[in-house]
């Protein structure tokens, strides 16, 4: 922070941070145990909570047949789903599988949205706030109750945010493109196409604007393009078997 040029004024300051080092963890500890608190009600005052509409009549049966068909050699691409319905053995009910597999995705994509948020030297107490509004939005708890892929854009978006703020800082080396294609292609595989495509088109435009005001030097545009190739070549693996399954099918 520079001083101020008129020797009458004061300096400037930076403000004042949440406490000392040892203390500044228990926000980001706090926020954690609040939304697990947040859960439990949810989950105590209606049970199943984000196994309803969509969720409930079409995709935990596909999940589960998914699952069931592991024996036969056949099985889903996105890992999450086989640790979801683990977890939910343990529980004594696979029909639980729903319910763990959106809150693992929102309690992980509190610790991501905190990270993030820090990386951009907001105050523990504020990335904390930001996290929380996050995860506990209404967006979260009542979207993810319908359409279970929306949970896992609170994961995969900040880490591609977490992506970008390191294509900014230094020059993108061969474990940036590595790290951003894995990213990019995990996503997709994650079940909502929609969702992908939206953020792929919100970070291609962010890197134009930066292009545009000369924020990031053009150079750094080869690491980015192979980023996206290992994105989009792990994204075939499914994305390919979706367009010739719906390519001609009639939306009218």
């Amino acid at each position: 922070c520079r001083s101020s040029p008129c020797p009458c004024q004061a300096p400037c300051q930076l403000p004042p941070d949440d406490g000392p080092v040892a203390q500044r963890g228990w926000w980001s500890v706090a926020g954690f145990l609040g939304v697990i608190i947040a859960f439990a009600f949810l989950e105590v005052r209606q049970p199943f909570y984000f196994t309803q509409d969509d969720n409930l009549s079409q995709f935990m049966p596909g999940m589960l047949q998914g699952i069931h068909s592991l024996l036969s050699g056949v099985f889903p691409t996105y890992p999450v789903t086989y640790l979801a319905f683990g977890i939910a053995k343990l529980f004594g009910n696979e029909y639980l599988m729903v319910e763990v597999f959106v809150i693992l995705h929102l309690l992980v994509g509190y610790w991501l949205i905190y990270w993030t948020a820090r990386r951009e030297s907001a105050r523990p107490s504020l990335s904390m706030l930001a996290a929380l509004c996050c995860v506990l939005s209404g967006f979260a708890l009542l979207v993810g109750r319908s359409w279970f892929y929306m949970a896992p854009v609170f994961v995969w978006v900040p880490l591609m945010m977490v992506c970008f703020q390191g294509m900014l800082r230094r020059e993108p080396d061969w474990k940036w493109i590595a790290a951003f294609g894995l990213v990019l292609g995990s996503f997709f595989h994650a079940g909502n196409v929609q969702m992908w495509s939206y953020a792929v088109l919100l970070f291609s435009f962010a890197i134009i604007v930066l292009l545009w005001r000369r924020t990031i030097a053009a150079r750094k545009l080869w690491a980015i393009a192979a980023g996206f190739a290992l994105g989009f070549s792990l994204s075939a693996l499914l994305l390919v078997p979706e367009f010739l399954a719906t390519r001609d099918v009639s939306r009218d």
